[in-house]
């Protein structure tokens, strides 16, 4: 088996669309940061007690679309510590909340942080950039991660850390920015002073490698990817999803006033491609706008 291809070259390689690939678990995330080394599952795999793991795995199902990471830096030293990134709706803020036992993790009201009835810690007013290294889930994320965040890392004006799983192994590697929740794919080393220019500057790094928002429905994220190839980086509020006889709308309203809905149709490509490496082939299915409904 460690002679089959590599899942991102393949992904790569069939021009396997992006739009519509970020994580819908993201609308806010809870990171663990440690000098655990990332087991397979890098919860059970921790060196956390046990109450600690059921706390982290509760507040999750508290809290849904709350997406748990293990995440470690490239420059600093280890130190045992929440990252909370959230919000009353969604993720908006950071907060960094060391840790020096099982008893102070578990003393925290860890859905209150997350929706931001509570604040703990430090806040963090710069962008944090999450690259995913999970080797041992899948070995892209290594071999296109582990360089990309060593070399953002020396990239002033945001924090860089690597994260466990993020989601979507096949585009490594794999960028979340926190808190606007980009997902970028398909990521290599040298992209990382032009997408650090994107970070600090808190706009879009590359619409042809953009994803969608972490925490986002698939219909949404593929009406922002299609309205930001129109109108450019501009706010815009979308949704909610309506479904009517089958069919898939999103509306949209731009801050120009511009303002309709979006149709959106799932299809099945007749391409193969491994969703992991070391897994069987399977169809790309994805979602694409129709139509565009504009309103009067």
């Amino acid at each position: 088996m460690t002679d089959a291809p590599f899942c991102a070259e393949v992904a790569r390689a069939v021009s396997e669309p992006l739009a519509g690939t970020a994580s819908t678990d993201g609308l806010r995330f809870l990171l663990v940061e440690s000098d655990d080394a990332f087991g397979r599952d890098a919860l059970e795999s921790s060196t956390l007690s046990e109450a600690s793991k059921d706390a982290l795995v509760a507040a999750v199902e508290a809290v849904p679309r709350t997406r748990l990471a293990f995440v470690r830096s490239t420059v600093q030293p280890a130190e045992r510590a929440l990252w909370v990134v959230g919000g009353a709706s969604e993720a908006t803020t950071i907060h960094r909340i060391p840790f020096a036992s099982d008893a102070a993790l578990g003393a925290l009201d860890l859905p209150a942080l997350l929706r931001g009835e509570a604040h703990a810690g430090v806040a963090i007013d710069v962008p944090v950039v999450l690259v995913c290294t999970h080797g041992k889930r899948d070995r892209c994320c290594a071999r296109y991660g582990v360089g990309l965040a060593s070399a953002l890392a020396r990239e002033p004006g945001f924090v860089t850390l690597q994260a466990s799983h993020l989601g979507g192994h096949r585009f490594a590697a794999v960028v979340v920015t926190l808190p606007d929740r980009r997902t970028y794919g398909h990521l290599d080393e040298p992209d990382a002073s032009a997408l650090a220019d994107a970070v600090r500057a808190r706009r879009l790094f590359d619409l042809a490698r953009f994803r969608g928002r972490a925490g986002s429905d698939v219909p949404l994220m593929v009406a922002e990817a299609e309205l930001l190839a129109r109108h450019g980086d501009v706010p815009m509020a979308l949704g909610p999803v309506r479904k009517q006889d089958g069919r898939v709308f999103v509306p949209y309203a731009l801050e120009s006033g511009v303002s309709g809905e979006l149709e959106l149709q799932t299809s099945e490509r007749p391409v193969l491609r491994p969703a992991s490496c070391f897994e069987p082939n399977t169809p790309i299915v994805s979602a694409r706008v129709v139509a565009d409904h504009p309103r009067a």
